[in-house]
């Protein structure tokens, strides 16, 4: 899918495919390196229409690499990076955007909305009375909460029930 207003890298999947049965391939295994998971590009798109394509084109032999998935070398890498990242510095939104040069934002009208300066809670210009009064910030607590919540209600289900959440609504593998 070539979906937002950044170009894609090229050459396109569905070029490349009929250029590569005009050129004799016909064993082909994709590795669609930039999906962690299973989901609708890999299933829908690369399994299925893209085999089509591939099918109409003369490759013959078509395969898809699976995705990393849950992985335990993955897993473990991505939790590496995660410790790492929570143990730098973080970053306000205000920042994100001067260092990604999103220079042309328009924060004000969000902010009239809110009752929240245009740097947002704890950014650049933070003042410690508006955000603790502000109605976003109670809204923040209260949802951090619910959550919270909802994480414990579903690890007390699951260690009672033994088995995931999801089967306990008729859903298996």
């Amino acid at each position: 899918s070539r979906v937002g207003p950044v170009e894609w890298l090229r050459p396109y999947t569905d070029d490349v495919l009929p250029s590569l049965g005009e050129q004799g391939v016909k064993n082909l295994v994709v590795v669609p390196i930039s999906f962690v998971s299973e989901h609708i590009e890999t299933l829908e798109e690369i399994d299925i229409e893209y085999r089509e394509l591939a099918l109409e084109s003369g490759i013959t032999n078509w395969r898809r690499s699976p995705a990393l998935n849950t992985d335990p070398t993955f897993i473990d890498d991505m939790a590496d990076m995660v410790a790492d990242a929570l143990s730098e510095p973080s970053q306000t939104i205000t920042e994100a955007c001067v260092a990604n040069n999103v220079g042309n934002l328009e924060l004000e009208p969000v902010s009239n909305q809110l009752e929240i300066s245009s740097a947002g809670v704890g950014g650049v210009g933070f003042d410690d009375n508006l955000a603790y009064s502000s109605k976003m910030r109670k809204g923040e607590i209260f949802n951090g909460r619910l959550a919270m919540v909802g994480i414990v209600m579903t690890c007390l289900l699951e260690y009672f029930s033994g088995q995931p959440l999801i089967h306990l609504f008729g859903v298996s593998n």
